[in-house]
């Protein structure tokens, strides 16, 4: 019935704790967890081997002999999945409640109409210290149509259960490295139905600063995030693709303000010329707000030095 689907690389101090959040739901139905493990220069691929020898009737762990990096890994595990439903764990996060999937299933069962269900979660540091109990604003704790979903918020993905039959043909003839793999995925799946909420908390998500994203700069983040859009955009259905403008625009304005600082002119014409050329497509006026995107910044910046 449901695939867990856990990719994992250098998790040692956290693997055990994600598989066996995994190995404590209660349910009805018969569930497999999928360990992609990424050649790890730790003890993380000695741990999942030693649970599979002990849970051989759910875990199977695929272990590639060179490293594949997170999307490909992803995309790998996902190709193996047997589920209806896919549930997503990253091997430095953990369930904190047994009935996770359960109540995931009941809810698709429930919402026939539905192709993504996600709840709350925690977020703690490396050390186990709660940094947030709640992490989803109020205005995101309901149901979601396509359209509001697209450009607006990207659930969490330790949350996660997906219907399977609709994220296989996306993924499965990706050749590109998606960065923001979550975004690019849940986005694309929400045109298929609704996005549903389940008022829980289920999950815990480790801000342990050891990932690709959370260590990336500022700017890194904002262009991989901005090549991420390029390559969904490809995939959206037309009249969905318009969604995308305003993230863009956004990551457009944050670029432009953060070269203009640092005095690199040519990056920041070059954002700048793209924010001019979509308001002249689309008769907007982002470029007024640019520029007062800007002196904001600098003003701001000003008064604290002072």
């Amino acid at each position: 019935m449901v695939s867990v689907l856990m990719i994992t690389y250098n998790h040692e101090k956290f693997i055990r704790e994600a598989i066996e959040g995994v190995l404590m739901q209660k349910t009805d139905f018969h569930f497999e967890l999928i360990i992609g493990e990424d050649c790890s220069t730790d003890n993380t691929r000695n741990i999942v081997l030693e649970y599979a020898s002990k849970y051989p009737d759910i875990i199977r762990p695929l272990l590639p002999q060179k490293n594949l990096g997170m999307f490909k890994n992803f995309v790998e595990t996902l190709k193996v999945c047997k589920g209806k439903y896919i549930a997503l764990c990253e091997g430095d996060d953990y369930w904190i409640d047994p009935l996770k999937l359960q109540k995931q299933v009941e809810y698709f069962k429930a919402n026939q109409e539905a192709v993504i269900c996600f709840t709350n979660r925690k977020i703690i540091d490396i050390n186990g210290v709660v940094l947030s109990f709640d992490t989803i604003p109020d205005i995101y704790k309901r149901k979601f149509k396509t359209n509001e979903l697209i450009g607006v918020f990207t659930p969490p993905t330790q949350t996660i259960m997906l219907k399977a039959n609709y994220l296989y043909p996306l993924v499965l003839n990706i050749d590109k490295n998606i960065y923001n793999g979550d975004t690019y995925i849940f986005w694309y799946l929400s045109q298929f139905g609704e996005t549903g909420y389940l008022d829980e908390t289920t999950a815990v998500y480790r801000n342990s600063g050891m990932g690709i994203y959370s260590s990336a700069s500022s700017v890194k983040r904002l262009e991989n995030a901005l090549k991420t859009l390029t390559e969904l955009k490809k995939v959206l259905y037309a009249s969905n693709k318009f969604l995308l403008n305003k993230p863009k625009m956004y990551i457009y304005f944050k670029l432009f303000v953060s070269f203009t600082k640092k005095l690199r002119l040519l990056n920041s014409i070059k954002y700048f010329s793209l924010i001019v050329w979509h308001d002249i497509l689309h008769l907007e006026l982002n470029t007024l707000k640019a520029f007062h995107l800007l002196i904001k910044s600098i003003i701001y910046n000003k008064s604290s030095d002072d």
